[in-house]
């Protein structure tokens, strides 16, 4: 189920990815969000910088504690921008959903 995620995270950026690609991803995460959430902990920060990104964008829909603490920890990371905005916009999302 990884590689599939990483599949639609690598979508380019697109109305397919944001129309559908991002939907789909989010769903694969929601399937098992605590285990998920522990292997993007320990992967996600060696990523490309676009799968970061999406990644970031379509955290935030549960109120998992563990997508809580992957959300803090793009924040606090040396990321790029993008990621840390989009990281920022994901924990709005999370707050509004708990």
């Amino acid at each position: 189920m990884l590689k599939e995620l990483i599949g639609y995270l690598d979508l380019p950026d697109s109305d397919y990815w944001y129309d559908h690609g991002c939907n789909v991803a989010r769903s694969i995460i929601d399937t098992s969000i605590d285990d998920f959430m522990k292997k993007l902990s320990n992967e996600w920060s060696a990523w490309p910088l676009m799968r970061q990104e999406h990644l970031a964008y379509i955290l935030g829909e549960s109120n998992s504690a563990s997508e809580l603490s992957l959300i803090n920890e793009m924040l606090k990371s040396v990321s790029p921008d993008d990621v840390v905005y989009r990281a920022k916009e994901a924990l709005d999302d999370y707050n509004q959903n708990t």
